[in-house]
């Protein structure tokens, strides 16, 4: 049971990451092409949103998985020292 759940874990965390990059790709191009156009403070507003953004998201996501791993490794080592 468990093996499936990191199976579709796995998947979803898989398609998260190409929907952020496909994001953060069209994010950066539409900011290029303003910056070269000459709008640089709208260049900077819609180029550096998805880059706070998507960095935002992994370290939240990175922060909240390792807290489960842990509580999940207490639950099954109750003896162990903390």
């Amino acid at each position: 049971m468990e093996k499936i759940v990191i199976e579709g874990d796995s998947k979803r965390s898989d398609k998260g990451l190409y929907c952020g990059a496909i994001i953060a790709a069209v994010g950066l191009i539409g900011a290029t092409v303003l910056g070269i156009n000459g709008q640089a403070i709208l260049a900077g507003v819609i180029g550096g949103a998805p880059l706070v953004g998507l960095v935002g998201i992994f370290v939240t996501g990175t922060i909240t998985r390792r807290a489960e791993r842990e509580q999940k490794a207490d639950k099954m080592n109750p003896n162990l020292p903390q």
